[in-house]
């Protein structure tokens, strides 16, 4: 007996028992945005920022963190890597089809899952040093900074600069942006560019 065929919006997106192409392309693309720092996974603030974007500004809560880590492929570290991002959306894609699509479409992408504007820099979150908490997320240059001032304390370099330099899109002229900056750069072994950032 011949299955009945799926709707089209869910066409564009499964084939068979995975992704389409278009489909896991426009995955990669928002797994690759959110992962700030570039190291091939997505940490707690990353994933904040993610569910930030898709949801309106409403964050993941502590209990689907839990099973987000736990049903999905992690590192050593627990975060999010991105087999098991694809895994996550998947397991949304055959139970909600039409969440996958608002999570596109709030992204930035068509019905050909093409995307059609540039998506905004991912927001990024002040976390409490003590419980590394999400709190509120960081709008301003000064934010952003003290944010940086944490993650390098706490040894975070790269994502230390990451922010530095966001605050620097923000404001060119915000000395503790560059010091932050220049700081990060100087501890990532980059003296040169440290210098011109503190100069």
């Amino acid at each position: 007996k011949k299955k009945p065929s799926r709707p089209a919006a869910v066409r564009a997106l499964l084939d068979g028992d995975w992704f389409t192409h278009r489909c896991q392309s426009a995955l990669e693309q928002v797994f690759h945005l959110f992962d700030c720092d570039g190291d091939g996974a997505l940490s707690t603030e990353e994933l904040q920022a993610f569910a930030f974007a898709c949801n309106g500004g409403d964050q993941f809560r502590e209990d689907e963190l839990s099973q987000i880590r736990q049903f999905f492929e992690t590192d050593e570290r627990q975060r999010l890597t991105r087999r098991g991002f694809l895994q996550m959306y998947h397991t949304q894609t055959v139970a909600r089809p039409n969440d996958t699509w608002k999570d596109l479409r709030a992204l930035g992408f068509d019905a050909q899952l093409e995307c059609q504007q540039p998506p905004a820099p991912a927001p990024c979150f002040m976390a409490d040093v003590a419980t590394g908490a999400i709190r509120v997320p960081c709008t301003t240059a000064a934010e952003m900074c003290a944010r940086s001032d944490q993650l390098y304390t706490n040894g975070s370099h790269n994502e230390s600069l990451r922010l530095a330099l966001s605050a620097l899109q923000l404001d060119t002229q915000f000395a503790a942006a560059h010091r932050c900056a220049g700081r990060a750069l100087y501890a990532l072994g980059r003296v040169e560019a440290a210098e011109r950032a503190w100069a």
